[in-house]
Order: structure tokens, then C-alpha cells, then sequence
């Protein structure tokens, strides 16, 4: 029950904490008569490592990973998820990702793998093309910290919301924004979010917190997605009105770390297209 006038989400950390987790993400789109369906489940550890000037230092070990879809592109994901296996990134006071520290590490298993991956899709000239695009994030500057902000699963644990103030006077609420990358092709799809404080209980400390958003229509590339679906459909004249929300949902645990978090994101063009993905954290029952 929110009785204060003002609370405030923070990591409290006397000493290293570990959560284990089971990452599920669905995924489902349709445009016109293609449809697209995979789910994958991750188990990982997220542990808090320290605390920092400017915020704190969190590794996250990938323990398993399993995905419906076997065929196409999608097998790349499980063959490249060696280089994610253990992630150390330091955060923002508000959690949310700044650096990852042990990049050097994930280059340097880049170079022990690259021969059986270049072995393997030899002749596979979309799928080496994906595998080089995806390695370039690892020597620019700032993209796999950027790669990791948008990714559902990081994004869940790590959602940046510590360190904010909820007060009475805005009724718990806080405006935010939300970019979900590579929604239509290569084209970002913006989100006008209102972050609220839904409950807190004094007893355990535990909180939560819930999101709502709609696509931000004026910053929205309409031009890009209208080219991109005419191009697509070979339709001229197609209706490329997009309509869509948000949502997001997280329970900090007595530690105020992630508990069970869940986002969703859908929009759809009438007629044309319609996308769908859901992405869950529960805590993993060892």
C-alpha cells in the first residue's frame, strides 16, 4: 500500500547477491500470408557484483538457451550465444547499462570460435553476412552496450529504473521513452511510456512497478516503414497506418533487485502486418 509521499526504487547492497532466472521470449508476426513464430528460453545468473562511483557492476552467466525455431537464420543465435555466456557491465546509478569490462575476454573467444564458425556456414552467404554484422558490435565503440540496452532479455533484468523518485504529487508516475530497435526491418519503433508505482509493502520492502506506452506517432519514421512495406508487398497504394502499445512490469525483491518482470510489445498495420512479442523473468527453481 503507498502511504509516503515519495519513494524512491535503489540497490541495496551490503554484500554480493545472486538471482537465478528463466528467461521466456515469444515472438509472432504475420505480413499478409507469411507468418513467423519462434520462443527461446534462457536459464542465466544475474549477480551484484559492487557498487561503484557511479553506479554498480553486475556479471550475467547464460547457463542455457533453447529456441523452437531450427531452421533459417535463427540457429546463428544459439551458435553465437558462446560470446554472451558471461557478461560483466557496469551500470548507472539507475541500472542501466554503461560498459561491459570483460569485452576483451569475448573478442579473444571470437578468435577460438571463429574457425568452426567460419567452417560451418561457408557456404551460407545471408548467414555469414549476419555473423559479420553482429561481430562489428564488438570493436565499435558503445554498439554492444547500445545492442544490450534494446535486447528484451537485458532490458528485463536491468530495466533502468533504480535510483527514480515516485511522488504523490504525479500520482507515483514518471514520464519515459522506449525504442524497440529493428521492429519493421531496420526501422526503430518509438514509445511514449508513463512508468508508475503500482505498490510497495512496507513489511517486505517489495515493489512494483508497471509501464504503459503508445507508439509516439510524431517521431515515428512513416516515410521508412511506408517505402519499406511497399517495397515488401509490391502494393502501392497499401494502408501503412501503424497502431501499437507497450507494456512493462517489474517486482524488485527485498533487495530491490528484479523478482519476476514481464514486457510486451504489439502493433499492427490493418490488413498487413501484425506483430507480437512477450518476453517473461521468473525466478529459476533450482
Amino acid at each position: 500500500m503507498l502511504i509516503e509521499k515519495e519513494y524512491m526504487v535503489d540497490v541495496k547492497l551490503d554484500k554480493p547477491l545472486t538471482r537465478s532466472y528463466r528467461v521466456s521470449q515469444e515472438t509472432t508476426y504475420t505480413l499478409e500470408s507469411f507468418t513467423y513464430h519462434n520462443q527461446i528460453e534462457t536459464d542465466l545468473l544475474m549477480t551484484l557484483d559492487r557498487k561503484t562511483e557511479s553506479g554498480h557492476v553486475f556479471t550475467i552467466q547464460l547457463l542455457r538457451q533453447w529456441q523452437l525455431k531450427k531452421d533459417g537464420t535463427e540457429p546463428l543465435d544459439l551458435d553465437m550465444a558462446q560470446l554472451r555466456k558471461k557478461l560483466i557491465v557496469e551500470t548507472d546509478r539507475n541500472c542501466s547499462i554503461l560498459h561491459v569490462l570483460n569485452l576483451s575476454d569475448i573478442k579473444k573467444l571470437w578468435i577460438e570460435i571463429k574457425p568452426s564458425i567460419a567452417e560451418k556456414y561457408e557456404k551460407d552467404l545471408q548467414s555469414k553476412a549476419i555473423i559479420n554484422s553482429a561481430i562489428a558490435f564488438l570493436y565499435n565503440d558503445g554498439e554492444l552496450e547500445r545492442i544490450l540496452k534494446t535486447s528484451y532479455l537485458y532490458h528485463g533484468l536491468l530495466p533502468g529504473l533504480y535510483a527514480e523518485n515516485f511522488k504523490k504529487e504525479s500520482d507515483y508516475a514518471i514520464d519515459g521513452y522506449r525504442n524497440i530497435t529493428n521492429a519493421i526491418g531496420a526501422i526503430a519503433l518509438p514509445f511514449k511510456t508513463v512508468a508508475k508505482l503500482a505498490d510497495y509493502d512496507a513489511q517486505t520492502d517489495n515493489c512494483t512497478i508497471k509501464i504503459e506506452g503508445e507508439i509516439d506517432q510524431e517521431n515515428l519514421d512513416k516515410d521508412g516503414v511506408a517505402k519499406l512495406l511497399r517495397r515488401m508487398t509490391d502494393v502501392y497504394n497499401l494502408n501503412t497506418r501503424l497502431d501499437g502499445f507497450h507494456l512493462e512490469s517489474y517486482i524488485f525483491d527485498q533487495d530491490h533487485l528484479i523478482s519476476e518482470s514481464s514486457q510486451l510489445t504489439q502493433y499492427a498495420i490493418e490488413g498487413t502486418l501484425m506483430y507480437r512479442t512477450v518476453c517473461t523473468i521468473l525466478p529459476l527453481n533450482n
